[in-house]
């Protein structure tokens, strides 16, 4: 069941199976910041809702350099909740290097290192 669509991010719960997944666009090439923020702030607002016990991000499109500020504004806000919420995580990486980058960035953050997350190329 589909619970957001967003032109830059569709959130798909499957509740028999206690899944996310997430879908960053081809459109997030052109997404600002602070479009970025109010997606993870979407993403919260379901993960605390429906409580996944997994998530997979689907970020094979995804296009965005996540800056060192926006990598820590994940860790301070979004992190501690998927902590005492999913038990694993997947990725699905970028193809585009720089987005690949931040995100791997991002989750060599410190609050993410305890978490269970497996990562994919394409």
């Amino acid at each position: 069941m589909i619970i957001h669509e967003h032109n830059l991010q569709i959130i798909d719960f499957k509740a028999n199976n206690f899944l996310f997944i997430v879908r960053w666009t081809a459109l997030t090439k052109k997404m600002t910041a602070d479009n970025f923020k109010e997606q993870f702030m979407a993403y919260l607002k379901y993960l605390l809702k429906y409580t996944p016990k997994f998530v997979l991000f689907d970020m094979k499109e995804f296009d965005f350099p996540i800056t060192p500020e926006l990598q820590n504004w994940i860790d301070k806000e979004i992190t501690s909740h998927e902590k005492k919420i999913c038990q694993k995580q997947a990725i699905l990486m970028p193809t585009e290097l720089i987005a690949e980058l931040g995100i791997a960035q991002t989750l060599d953050e410190d609050n993410n290192k305890s978490m269970n997350i497996q990562i994919f190329d394409n």
